[in-house]
This record gives structure tokens, sequence and C-alpha cells, in this order.
């Protein structure tokens, strides 16, 4: 058997794909690389086929004009938005000058959970179709193979896009990590609500794929509290799980077999830290505003944070490194200001050079390159489902709402990478927004890339006036007033990285006429009772989000028409009470500035902003 260590780049793909939905408790043990040219080749075979079906009208998805025929969209738009990051896939054939692209025809990594046996079996001969048998029906089968399920959504082989889903069918705790292929799947839906079992069930329990279709997607929810029983989600109602299931052994091409079993208890041995462990907690350090605020410390804690990015995640911290990450966690208690005596104590650590990781243990085995060659495994560092990143980059369509890369470049500058949206951002914009009873979460907030810089400078309060002062294209603004403690204390101050928000159009209801304290206290609420982390937003953020959906649409959000702004975090040293306020925004531009934070009027509210 060929191991891949965690040295190999295969296994950091893995590990960050396992940890996007991980089971509670449990951690990779080992993994196993699979590789089977004869399987490879049918794979490749089998995928190049399936592009020609797919513009074949003989085998034209037909299920969406099924009623419910909005359930049904709504599944599709779910399985696009996962399908579309991994397209178009390109095929290398021997004696070919040039790569075969596959764009139609469209291939996700997915997790089968099993048996010991069973994996052993798939490791030797890949998976295996018996037909329509199941264990749980003993009249359906004569011979001695049957298949393991009785067969929910049709009687095929049945993945996952969640380790920890994926782990609920395993025994002793192991995993089959494949590649498989599929034209556009049949949405399955339930039309009628829970525990009952719709037509599609009824249609499809036992029997092979529906129609011309050669693979099934089930988003679904939990059927029966207190069971592992799951059905096809009802109407809208929030999958908790996604299935897929195919139909042909050579739709699927077993790449590895991973064992997972319980994590250490918590005693002296996970004191010593990871490298994984030190890089979540200081990112989490570096949004603090705090943090930002402190030039020093803020840049000493970045340069450690790239020496993590440079190790693998489950590495050991090395003596210094310990000492730093239990520094680092008494740095700002919950609540609590910085602990000056603890800035100290870091940088002093900071400024000695950290100890040199060991070289990395060499790999028994890498595994064998695919001639499917955008199935490279490349996860991007954030908690999305893009584990695979294809050949030929393909350019992602944003939602209509968003002001990303192109618009900057149309309105401003050159921004840089743009970073990825959540794979799930279709379903964020249109959850119901928690603020706003009735509408959608599209309709009442901003999606705004905040760039770290723009044409190569950073981007700040100061020089984003000069930027909508002298716009590419639309109209030109400014501020109105610009608070000149402000302009001292945070005017120059830049992002450590570009991110994405969501901002409220709109102060939040009931936000106005209150103070500060009790404006959060309330955002909280409904932070809680929508489970979304929404925050006060940053200056920058608000100026950026305001300035760009005027620069857009010619509209003045936070306006003086009622005159309306928003507080931020931030304080200014001359008065340290005082939260600072965007908003007013007139055609003499927009304000930036301190107000008093005993005065509560009925123009002073807050927004909503969540980070993305």
């Amino acid at each position: 058997m060929c191991e891949v260590l965690n040295s190999d780049t295969d296994f950091n793909f893995i590990l960050k794909y396992f940890e996007h939905q991980k089971t509670p408790g449990y951690s990779i043990k080992r993994v196993i690389c699979i590789h089977n040219p004869d399987h490879t080749q049918m794979f490749e075979s089998t995928l190049k086929n399936m592009e020609r079906e797919a513009s074949n009208p003989v085998f034209a998805p037909k299920g969406e004009d099924e009623e419910p025929k909005a359930d049904r969209a709504r599944v599709l738009a779910r399985w696009e938005t996962q399908a579309f990051q991994f397209s178009p896939v390109e095929i290398k054939s021997s004696g070919s000058r040039e790569a075969d692209k596959c764009s139609k025809a469209k291939v996700l990594p997915l997790w089968h959970g099993s048996s010991p046996e069973v994996c052993q079996s798939v490791y030797s001969s890949g998976f295996t179709y018996f037909g329509k048998h199941s264990y749980h029906n003993e009249s359906a089968s004569k011979g001695n193979t049957k298949n393991t399920d009785e067969g929910y959504f049709g009687s095929g082989i049945y993945f996952t896009n969640s380790a920890q889903y994926a782990s609920k069918y395993s025994s002793q705790g192991h995993l089959i990590l494949a590649w498989v292929s599929m034209r556009e799947p049949y949405p399955v839906v339930n039309d009628i609500p829970h525990p009952e079992k719709g037509s599609d069930m009824k249609k499809l329990k036992g029997q092979k794929h529906y129609q011309n279709y050669n693979a099934h997607f089930i988003p679904v929810a939990l059927a029966k509290p207190g069971t592992l029983v799951y059905y096809p989600c009802y109407k809208d109602q929030p999958p908790a799980w996604d299935e897929f299931v195919v139909f042909e052994k050579a739709q699927t091409l077993p790449r590895f077999w991973i064992e997972i079993g319980v994590d250490f208890p918590k005693v002296a041995l996970s004191d010593i830290g990871t490298a994984g462990e030190l890089l979540t907690l200081l990112l989490s350090l570096l949004d603090k505003p705090e943090v930002q605020y402190h030039a020093a410390l803020s840049q000493m804690l970045q340069a450690k944070a790239n020496l993590m990015l440079e190790q693998a995640e489950t590495h050991p911290l090395e003596l210094e490194d310990q000492k730093f990450l239990k520094l680092a966690k008494r740095l700002q208690p919950e609540g609590e200001k910085l602990s000056n005596a603890t800035v100290s104590m870091l940088l002093k650590i900071g400024e000695s050079p950290s100890s040199t990781p060991p070289a990395a243990a060499p790999v028994k085995v890498s595994s064998p390159p695919l001639s499917v060659t955008s199935l490279v495994p490349v996860l991007p560092p954030a908690a999305t489902l893009a584990p695979v990143q294809p050949k030929t980059p393909v350019k992602p369509v944003l939602p209509a709402i968003a002001f990303g890369k192109e618009l900057w470049e149309k309105y401003l500058g050159d921004v840089g990478e743009e970073p990825p949206l959540p794979a799930d951002i279709q379903q964020i914009l249109q959850s119901p927004c928690p603020f706003f009873p009735g509408k959608k979460v599209e309709e009442t907030h901003l999606l705004t890339l905040i760039p770290k810089t723009v044409n190569g400078k950073p981007l700040t309060l100061n020089s984003l006036e000069e930027l909508v002062k002298h716009p590419k294209q639309g109209q030109a603004t400014q501020y109105s007033y610009y608070w000149p403690s402000i302009k001292k204390e945070y005017g120059s101050q830049s992002p450590l990285r570009s991110y994405w928000v969501l901002m409220t159009r709109d102060v939040i209801p009931e936000s106005q006429y209150k103070s500060y304290d009790a404006q959060k206290q309330l955002l909280e609420s409904y932070s809680q009772k929508a489970h979304v982390p929404y925050e006060v937003s940053h200056l920058l953020e608000a100026a950026v989000s305001i300035f760009m959906e005027y620069l857009k649409t010619g509209q003045r959000l936070y306006s003086d028409n009622p005159l309306t702004y928003t507080r931020c975090q931030e304080r200014v040293s001359e008065y340290p009470t005082w939260p600072l306020v965007v908003g007013g925004f007139a055609a003499g531009g927009l304000y930036v500035r301190v107000f008093n934070g005993c005065i509560d009027g009925g123009d002073l509210g807050l927004c909503g902003l969540r980070k993305l």
C-alpha cells in the first residue's frame, strides 16, 4: 500500500477538505493512495463520452420541468454552485498534442463511508454496482453480492461532499475519497412535509437511474428526530447534507482511503500545540482593531503567521513557538483591553529568530499524477467547499449585487487577486433577512469587496477619498467632513488582506434613539436568533460600501434624507467614549466624524455587518 504522509501536498488537500465538515472528536490517522491505471483510463474515457452525451438531445435533462418546479430549480442551483468550481476538466490523452476539455460533464471530489473490508475491495478493484439489490430487502437478490443500503434515492453508488456525513455510514472510521463524474443530475425533492415520503422517494427507491439521467442529487434534511433518517428537503427547508447517487462503476475513480480515529484527550500532549492552532489564533488576533492599531505588534504577528503558513497544519510547534502560543492566548482576554505586559513579552520573543522547523519527512510514495490534469488537489485557505482547482481557471460568476474586482477596475483601479466568496453565497443571499422581515438578504444588504490595495497602493480612508474624487467612470464624490482626529489616528490604516463584507443598506430596525451599548446588544440579539455572526462595522468598511454603491448606482445610502448615520467600532483618543460615525451622505459628500456619545438621537443608528 502507498501511504501519503503529511509532507505531501495531497495530504494538505485531504486534511483541509476533511476539516471543512469534520466529525467532531475525530482526526485523520492514515491516508492510503489508490492508483490503478486501468481505472483511470476507464474514468477518463467515460468522462469524454459523457461530454458528448451532454450535447445530445436524447440525454437532455427534463426533470426541472416537473413539479414542484421552484424546488427543483433550487436544488439544481445548489448543485451548479458546487460543480462550477471544478469545471472545466481537461484530459490529456496519450498521443494527442492538445487536451480534451470537458465543460458539460462535471467531476467532483466526494466521500464514501464504509467498512474496512469494503474499502479494501474498493482499493483493489474500485466501486461496484450490483444492480437493484439490498441487504434490507432479501427478495430483491438471489445472489451473494448485494448493495449495503435500501436505495432510498435510487439503487446506485452513494457519495456526499461532507466527511462528517460520510463517517456516519462508515465502520471503524474508514472513508474513501473519490473523483465522481456526472452530467446534470436529477434534482430530488420532497413534495410533502416530513416525515412522509414524497413522490420522488416512492418512484426512485430501489430503482436504477431516472429516465436518461446518470446521477441523482439530493440535499437532505433530518426526517425523524433522534434517528439517522434523512429525506429530501421539502420546499425551502435548509439542507443538513448533500447526497449524490451515480449508477456506473466508470463514473467513479477512488483516489484515497482514509482512516480516522478518536482525537487524543486534551491532556499534556495537547499542550504542545500545532502550526494550524497558532495560525488560527494569529489570524483571529489580526482581525481585532486594537491589534491592528498597534503597528509593531501587528507587523510581528503577521510575520509569525506567514511562517506558520509554510508549515503543515498538524506540525507540532517548536519550544519557542509553544511559548509564543501560550502568551498570545493571554494577549486580549474576552471583553478586555490589550495586556501591555503581554504585548512587550510577545514583541521580545518575536524579535528573536524562530527555530527552523525540521526537514519534512520524506514521502513514502507520492501519489501518481492523474492524466485528468485539472484534478490537481488544491484548496483555498477558507472554510469553503472548493477542494480542487482546475488547470484552466474559470472566472466565477459573481452575484448581481456584488461589487468585486471587475467593478473596482471599472470605476477606480486594479485591486489584485479577488478572494473567493463562500461556496454557499447564493444560499446566503436567498435566505431570509434577519433584520427586515419578508425580505431576502440580497434585497437588504450590500456585498462589497474590501481590497488590501488599489493600483498597488494600500487602501485607506485617506486614499479612498482621492479615489472617489477622480473615478474612471461614474459620478465623483468626496467626504463632506473628515474629522481631523480620525484622519490622524486612522487615515493611514489599511486591511491586512482583501475580504468580502455584507452590510445592511440601512441601519437595523429599532437601533436609533439608543445608546451605543444598547445598539450592540440589539445587534447581538439579532445575530443569535439568526445564528449568523454580525458585528459593528469599521469606518473603512462602512465608507467603502457606501461609496461603491454610489459609484455603481448613483444612490446615496445613509443619506441626509432622512439624516442617517451608523456608529462604528473605532474611537479617537480625544474623545475615547464617543463612537465614530459614517453617514449623512448628501450632494456635498459623506460625513466621517465624531458624535457625542451621550446624544442618542434618531439619526444615530447601527448597521449590521457580516464578514465572509
